[in-house]
């Protein structure tokens, strides 16, 4: 192909030299028509005119050659299936081959549900309770002077239905406000059995609230001086610190118990009792 190429190039050289001269001897013997010129043209002067314009028809038809060929040499070669693409297609040597790449997919993470809120269930119960300084705390007790007749509440975070995420432990101080005037609020009541104002509760567990004693013809509630588990609530001097005191009254004394999370710092849950008086001791309705 290469050498052909080369003899296309070399004729056309040879047939535009062999047009221009011939051409302009031509031209030369139209416009003499007599004298020296014209007389010493050579007699075979005719063939060399129409060799002039052969060589100009073989030049033209390689030209139209030479331009075809180069057209054809920008052609993609005769079409071969190769193979098949990301989508199944077949793919073709000689044609542009598309590379198909495939979209990026990105990670979904399954939905998580949020944990379900945190309940207490509360029941009363009736206890004797003394306290106990050496541990600092209220212990149950029965049998001798020191014990106090108490209303006590048992106190349980309900557990989760099945399937349900119930949570970590979560650390509760329970603040007490009561309706009376006269007995204000508690805002750390004590639990039984702990020295601290904050019990942890995880799903079932079941603390003992106190809400109060009565002392004397007295009801009276306690409150907890530490403020927490704190080291230095380490040095509280471990007695009892009297709370606010009512005379025994009459009618039904409400109180509203609030569960707070000092974790989190949020009220969990909020529950409004009635304790009522009798003779007999106390009792109470849970309103809501």
């Amino acid at each position: 192909m290469i050498g052909m190429a080369k003899g296309r190039s070399l004729i056309l050289k040879i047939a535009a030299v062999a047009s221009v001269v011939t051409s302009a001897v031509f031209q030369l013997a139209i416009v003499v028509s007599d004298g020296w010129l014209r007389i010493h043209l050579p007699p075979y002067m005719p063939y060399a005119w129409g060799l002039c314009a052969v060589l100009w028809v073989w030049w033209g038809i390689v030209a139209m050659g030479s331009a075809r060929a180069n057209s054809k040499s920008v052609l993609p070669r005769q079409s071969m299936k190769i193979g098949r693409d990301n989508f199944g297609s077949p793919l073709t040597a000689g044609r542009d081959i598309h590379y198909h790449a495939p979209s990026p997919v990105q990670a979904v993470a399954p939905p998580v549900e949020p944990p379900i809120p945190i309940t207490f269930t509360i029941h009363q119960r009736p206890g004797n309770i003394s306290y106990e300084t050496e541990m600092g705390c209220w212990k149950d007790c029965s049998g001798y002077s020191e014990c106090k007749n108490a209303l006590l509440l048992d106190v349980i975070r309900d557990v989760p239905s099945r399937g349900e995420r119930g949570g970590g432990a979560v650390a509760v101080i329970a603040i007490l406000k009561f309706t009376s005037n006269q007995m204000g609020h508690v805002p750390r009541a004590y639990w039984l059995n702990r020295p601290d104002c904050v019990a942890w509760f995880n799903a079932g567990d079941r603390e003992s609230l106190i809400v109060g004693t009565v002392e004397n013809s007295l009801f009276v509630a306690y409150e907890n001086p530490k403020h927490g588990t704190l080291p230095e609530d380490n040095f509280v001097i471990p007695f009892r610190s009297l709370g606010p005191k009512i005379e025994m009254p009459k009618v039904p004394l409400g109180v509203e118990i609030s569960w707070y999370d000092c974790s989190e710092e949020i009220t969990i849950q909020q529950n409004r009792l009635e304790i009522i008086f009798t003779e007999k001791g106390m009792s109470v309705e849970v309103v809501s």
